[in-house]
């Protein structure tokens, strides 16, 4: 069960396309959102509000507020674990999608994926695409890899095609290279913050 500080409706209904699902408790719209269920540009309704609201403009679905509730609720199934380290990191990218070649940035790093920043703002999740991961600064080796799209963070901001969204994204296929790089940065970041 989550603990929750702040009050919320535990009565949220959720329209997908033309379709209308819910009530749903606020516990089960978490685990959703978790499983990549329940997305940022998602229309939801709650008999607190006037009207039908995009996830992400609601407090209620902010990191901010995931974050509290994990700390909160640490042992609640609500929330999945992540079964690997992550770390910041910055390293320019080249993502393709077998059509284009667009420029990114990777910005954080784990040995199961990513969150890259890429110069695309149609890529959906469940896309499949390639990530070519330069060296920033001579010290990594350039690798390759096979990633899928789990999730995008939207902006407020008029899109372009041209404007760049950050992308959560789970490594299905690493070269050697890449599996001995991730493993390497992520050990030696977390070696630099534990000091």
């Amino acid at each position: 069960m989550l603990n929750m500080e702040i009050a919320t409706s535990n009565e949220w209904h959720l329209m997908k396309g033309e379709h209308q699902y819910g009530p749903y408790t606020y516990e089960a719209m978490v685990q959703m959102k978790q499983n990549n269920l329940l997305f940022d540009f998602d229309f939801v309704w709650s008999p607190h509000m006037d009207q039908w609201t995009m996830v992400s403009d609601l407090a209620e679905f902010s990191m901010d507020r995931m974050s509290r509730l994990v700390e909160k609720s640490p042992s609640s199934e609500a929330f999945n674990k992540r079964s690997h380290d992550r770390v910041v990191v910055d390293l320019p990218c080249l993502v393709h999608d077998e059509t284009r070649l667009w420029k990114g940035r990777v910005q954080n790093l784990s040995e199961g994926g990513a969150l890259i920043l890429v110069e695309n703002p149609l890529f959906l999740p469940g896309d499949i695409i390639t990530l070519h991961v330069r060296g920033a600064n001579g010290m990594e080796k350039p690798f390759n890899c096979t990633a899928q799209i789990l999730n995008k963070r939207l902006v407020k901001t008029k899109i372009h095609h041209d404007t760049a969204l950050h992308y959560a994204v789970k490594f299905l296929n690493l070269t050697t290279i890449g599996t001995t790089e991730v493993s390497r940065m992520v050990g030696q970041a977390l070696k630099t913050k534990t000091k």
